[in-house]
């Protein structure tokens, strides 16, 4: 089923790339921009911010990068705070285990967006280490996962 008749999100390049100095894997995946504006718009509390973790430690779990008896919260979904300091619905990036493998906007694109000077068609979030195919799909995994949770809560 079809959702939409226009396209909330793009991947580019999800592909193993032998050649790169920085990770076997690269791919980069964007929200339209004007989604993201409306998540970072939206400040999320406490029960979403753990909720959001508790998705992640399981798709990890799932993917076995982590164990299924661990229970770590230094990996998962890390989020943008707004001008005030609170955290938004607006992804920073997200990391997995490995030698800081993470896939994320940089970090002059969430200066510019608290400012409202962003104005490409969509926010690009870059890979950064990705070593491995199970880091890949667990990446693109969790990233969907939020995607497709900021399309749920900001356009109902």
């Amino acid at each position: 089923m079809i959702l939409s008749d226009r396209s909330f999100y793009v991947i580019e390049h999800f592909e193993p790339i032998s050649h790169l100095d920085l990770g076997r894997y690269a791919f980069n995946v964007g929200i339209e921009m004007e989604l993201a504006k409306k998540a970072f718009q939206r400040e999320i509390d406490e029960k979403m911010y753990n909720r959001f973790q508790e998705i992640s430690l399981d798709r990890m779990k799932e993917t076995r990068m982590l164990k299924r008896d661990e229970t770590r919260n230094d990996y998962g979904y890390h989020f943008l705070s707004n001008k005030n300091g609170n955290l938004t619905l607006l992804l920073r990036f997200i990391d997995v285990p490995g030698n800081a493998c993470d896939l994320g906007i940089n970090g002059e694109e969430g200066d510019l967006l608290r400012e409202g000077k962003l104005h490409d068609k969509f926010l690009g979030y870059y890979q950064h280490n990705i070593d491995g195919q199970q880091q890949a799909y667990t990446l693109l995994s969790l990233w969907l996962t939020w995607v497709e949770a900021v399309k749920a809560i900001c356009e109902p």
